[in-house]
């Protein structure tokens, strides 16, 4: 009862209205993930074990009774972001919940030397939007969750019955268990370095600058690559483990892109982060006690990702994308390791 009072809680807190308020007009669309180290060659099931996500597109998503969205406009505004970036804004909200563990699932007790047991589950409300000559980009979300609620269990338990696995028998090790409110800023600049078209294959080349404070802290610096048939603008492509929300403004896309484009993106695609972290309550807690936490001087600040994949418009309102990923160990001790996933990302347009 106390795990259903909490989700009903966050849910009433969070949405402030009715989710009947997504058939409004101006529709873009929505997306679906699953990051699964069952989808890696290399399956670990330890680390960042699990990831769903569903989000929604479009101006419905700007409602004043998004908490989230109030939340995010009102720092911008701050610092004049939206005004800056304000060419074809793109807006979205996302309900995601993750998942982390140790390599040992079968025993209950703590496990200090190895990253504990951490589930989220959050709402984002998330803008993209082109600066006035259209050559970058800034992402910027506002994220509201809960720590330490019992879906991380739940979610792990009923996979391993189904696929096979260990029972875990640690979560009420898990950070902040029972439940703990927390929240995430975040914001990320794109620019692109080149793009050429090709008679065989296209491809393009864009940093990225960003940081997060809130349950993260942290800057990041990272490349996107992409070859293939790409008709999308190189900041709709946005895969990642820790940030799948893609908003691929097909419509956008298509008004700018020139007439010898392809009428369907298909391409590979390469991805690299750099993050320095300065705090990370998944693996050093919040406020409220925890059975395993590790403090400053056991964590790797610098946390390195890798990302490759392909992603496939496979009808005219329908995206896929397939990848596989590589982070960094972000302890230090005997259970420091590198860690092995896959994603799966689904994306619908409606063009209304």
């Amino acid at each position: 009862m106390n795990l259903n009072r909490a989700a009903i809680a966050i849910l009433a807190m969070l949405a402030g209205a009715p989710f009947a308020a997504l058939g409004e007009n101006e529709n873009e669309g929505g997306a679906f993930y699953w990051d699964q180290d069952l989808f890696s060659a290399d399956n670990q099931d330890r680390n960042y074990t699990q990831g769903l996500g569903l989000a929604w597109f479009g101006k419905r998503v700007t409602s004043g009774h998004f908490v989230t969205n109030t939340a995010r406009k009102k720092i911008n505004d701050l610092w004049g972001l939206d005004q800056a970036f304000g060419t074809r804004p793109s807006h979205g909200l996302t309900l995601a919940l993750t998942a982390f563990t140790p390599d040992d699932l079968t025993t209950p007790d703590p496990i200090p030397d190895d990253r504990p047991y951490a589930a989220l589950l959050a709402f984002t409300s998330d803008r993209v939007a082109l600066n006035s000559d259209e050559t970058a980009s800034l992402r910027t979300g506002f994220t509201l969750g809960i720590l330490g609620l019992d879906l991380g269990r739940a979610m792990q338990t009923g996979l391993h019955n189904v696929f096979g696995g260990d029972r875990p028998r640690g979560w009420h090790n898990q950070i902040s268990d029972g439940g703990e409110p927390t929240f995430l800023y975040s914001a990320e600049y794109r620019r692109a370095l080149f793009q050429e078209p090709g008679p065989l294959a296209d491809w393009d080349l864009s940093y990225s600058v960003g940081g997060n404070l809130g349950y993260y802290v942290n800057g990041s610096a990272g490349i996107d690559f992409r070859l293939g048939r790409i008709k999308s603008a190189f900041y709709t492509h946005n895969p990642g483990p820790f940030d799948p929300y893609d908003k691929a403004r097909k419509k956008a896309a298509s008004a700018s892109a020139s007439t010898s484009k392809p009428k369907r993106d298909a391409y590979l695609w390469l991805r690299y982060r750099a993050n320095l972290f300065a705090y990370n309550a998944l693996l050093e807690g919040q406020f409220r006690d925890s059975a395993v936490t590790f403090d400053g001087g056991r964590l790797n600040r610098l946390v390195h990702e890798l990302g490759v994949g392909v992603t496939v418009d496979v009808s005219r309102n329908c995206t896929f994308t397939f990848a596989q990923y590589v982070r960094s160990s972000d302890i230090e001790g005997p259970n420091e390791r590198d860690h092995h996933y896959g994603g799966l990302y689904f994306r619908w347009h409606t063009g209304n």
